[in-house]
């Protein structure tokens, strides 16, 4: 496991520019280095302890190579349209509005390379530059995030970052669809419990409740 360098036990009682002590500081950096390591699992370190792991194979080769075969054989056009048609499906879902798909787009391109907060904390200059030089291509000379400067950008990525990234927002919209789904069963469940409470007080017949419970349940089973 990678250890990150924090700032706790560094100058522990220094009075911070509002008077107060630098000890909520350290708490809070600890308890983004904890969401940290679960969030990312970071363990670089491991890929090269084992040598002979087919992991460590593919890695090496892929290096090696520096990219993945198959560019002749992908149409990158037909890849960022589809990045983007997934991208306004996620937008819409959690603003009620796709427009701000290109917001997500900015925001999870870059995950590839890191969270910057850490990158930063751990001095990893190399991935920071990096970093800034791929969001500085997504925005125009208004300053605005634009989608023919992202699919310039995503034409110039390694193939293997291309596919990564279509697969990333193919798996995070089908945790939409998942949510989605558990929400409708949830809804319908709730409904045959309220024909069944409906019967009891006889609002409605029985052979009526009957029929819309198995309709109901034929339903949820589909999903």
């Amino acid at each position: 496991m990678v250890k990150i360098k924090t700032l706790k036990n560094k100058n522990k009682n220094k009075k911070n520019l509002s008077g107060g002590t630098d000890s909520n500081r350290d708490l809070a950096m600890e308890k983004i280095e904890n969401l940290y390591k679960r969030v990312t699992n970071y363990s670089l370190p491991k890929i090269y302890s084992s040598p002979k792991t087919l992991k460590n194979k593919i890695n090496k080769y892929i290096c090696k190579k520096q990219d993945i075969y198959g560019e002749n054989d992908i149409d990158r056009d037909l890849a960022i349209k589809e990045i983007v048609k997934l991208y306004k499906n996620i937008a819409k879902f959690y603003e009620k509005n796709e427009d701000y798909y290109l917001d997500y787009i900015n925001n999870d391109i870059l995950l590839f390379i890191g969270y910057k907060v850490f990158l930063e904390q751990e001095k990893d200059t190399e991935g920071v530059q990096l970093m800034d030089e791929m969001d500085k291509k997504m925005f125009n000379e208004n300053n605005k995030i634009d989608l023919d400067k992202i699919t310039i950008l995503l034409k110039e990525v390694p193939l293997y970052y291309l596919l990564s990234f279509l697969g990333y927002a193919q798996y995070k919209n089908s945790q939409l669809i998942k949510y989605d789904n558990s929400k409708y069963l949830k809804d319908k469940l709730l409904e045959v419990k309220e024909f069944e409470k409906m019967q009891k007080t006889k609002k409605l017949n029985l052979k009526t409740i009957k029929r819309t419970i198995k309709r109901t349940k034929s339903q949820t089973l589909k999903l």
